[in-house]
């Protein structure tokens, strides 16, 4: 997300609405980096509570920690 908005930044990319992003941008706590800050431990709490949830125990999980996990799992399909 850092990596895609600071590209965004820099570029002046067009996103949805016309808009674009910008260095005081991201001083706003509205600006995804704050937001993905701020949020992170709330989300990744109810995602492990999601996983006890019974309701969703037939549903297969794969979990990815790097990028090359994720290719790899997609080549071995």
């Amino acid at each position: 997300m850092l990596r895609r908005s600071a590209r965004r930044t820099v570029t002046r990319e067009v996103l949805f609405g016309g808009n674009r992003e910008t260095w005081k941008g991201w001083l706003s706590r509205e600006h995804p980096a704050w937001w993905s800050w701020s949020q992170h431990a709330t989300r990744r709490r109810e995602v492990e509570q999601r996983l006890r949830d019974p309701r969703f125990a037939p549903l297969g999980l794969v979990r990815f920690r790097h990028p090359r996990d994720t290719a790899a799992w997609l080549s071995s399909l």
